[in-house]
C-alpha cells in the first residue's frame, strides 16, 4: 500500500486506474482536524460543487477523495489545517 507523507504523519492512499490519489474519508477528516460526520455533511449539503466520481468515489462501501475533491472539501471545511493541506496537496504529485 503507498503512503503519503504529510507533517509527521503517514497517510495510506489507494488509486485506481481513473484516479492516482484516493483519500479515505475517515483518514482526510483526521488531517483536516473535524470528524467525519463533518466532512460527510459537507459532502452532502455540497453536492452541486462535489460530483461523485470526479470529486469522490464510493469504493468497498467507502467513500474516497480524489485528489480534486481534497483541495474542493479543505476549502469548504475553511479551517487552518485543512487550508494547508489544501496548499500541501495542490501542489502533490
Amino acid at each position: 500500500m503507498q503512503t503519503l507523507a504529510y507533517k509527521s504523519i503517514e497517510i495510506p492512499i489507494k488509486s485506481t486506474a481513473t484516479h492516482k490519489l484516493l483519500i479515505s474519508n475517515k483518514d482526510l477528516a483526521n488531517i483536516c482536524f473535524v470528524y467525519e460526520k463533518l466532512l460527510d455533511s459537507t459532502r452532502i449539503l455540497n453536492l452541486s460543487i462535489l460530483y461523485e466520481n470526479t470529486h469522490y468515489i464510493k469504493y468497498d462501501d467507502m467513500i474516497y477523495w480524489t485528489h480534486k475533491g481534497i483541495i474542493r472539501a479543505c476549502i469548504l471545511l475553511a479551517n487552518p489545517e485543512a487550508l494547508k493541506f489544501a496548499d500541501f496537496i495542490e501542489i502533490w504529485d
